[in-house]
């Protein structure tokens, strides 16, 4: 296992990579796990270009999309009752 990702993708200034990760169980034996990274680029007040980094567990990402979601939601709906 290297350090390149073994899937990356983006959406504008958001970036995903996916890795493999190797780790030893408690009895020492070997598995391989993934992480995923995600980026944000931004510039910043100077106009150098800066990133926000994350790395999760599989087991976070279901909860982030959830949480994500329910963040969104928020936004759009206080903004359609502030809107009438």
């Amino acid at each position: 296992m290297g350090n390149k990702p073994t899937y990356k993708e983006n959406a504008g200034a958001i970036q995903i990579s996916v890795f493999e990760n190797e780790g030893k169980t408690k009895d020492g034996k070997d598995f391989v796990f993934k992480t995923v990274n995600l980026q944000k680029s931004y510039k910043d007040k100077k106009g150098e270009w800066q990133n926000q980094n994350i790395s999760l567990r599989v087991d976070d990402i279901s909860r982030v999309i959830m949480l994500l979601d329910m963040a969104f939601k928020q936004c759009v709906l206080k903004e359609k009752m502030e809107e009438s």
